[in-house]
């Protein structure tokens, strides 16, 4: 698969898992559960480069060696986390047509700020 290729399998499963538990939150879970759940996955995502450089790093014998052909393929993973940390807010996402409450909302934003400034 691309994402492993890109990222390497440990991180593909962990983004993969991540991904799962989000779906299940909003199948089922309350507005706090679905929050959580994106909270860690954005996580996840925003640190992605981090992993991976550290993984290349690891395997590479010289500095020619280092490379960040994977690049599209983790801003794509950042850019989709993103975009259901923003879809948070959406009136219906909850099932039952409920919404994440608004202070959840800010709490996952105000995190993935914090992710972005450090």
């Amino acid at each position: 698969p691309p994402l492993a290729r890109a990222v390497g399998d440990i991180s593909a499963q962990q983004l993969q898992a991540r991904a799962r538990q989000v779906y299940g939150a909003l199948g089922g879970g309350g507005s706090a559960d679905v929050a959580l759940a994106v909270a860690d996955l954005v996580h996840d995502a925003v640190t992605l480069p981090e992993w991976v450089e550290r993984d290349f790093e690891a395997e590479a014998d010289s500095l020619e060696e280092l490379s960040w052909g994977f690049g599209a393929d983790v801003a794509e993973i950042i850019a989709a986390a993103i975009a259901a940390a923003a879809g948070l807010g959406e009136p219906g996402l909850l099932s039952g047509g409920g919404c994440v409450e608004g202070e959840a909302v800010m709490e996952v934003l105000e995190e993935l700020g914090r992710e972005w400034i450090a």
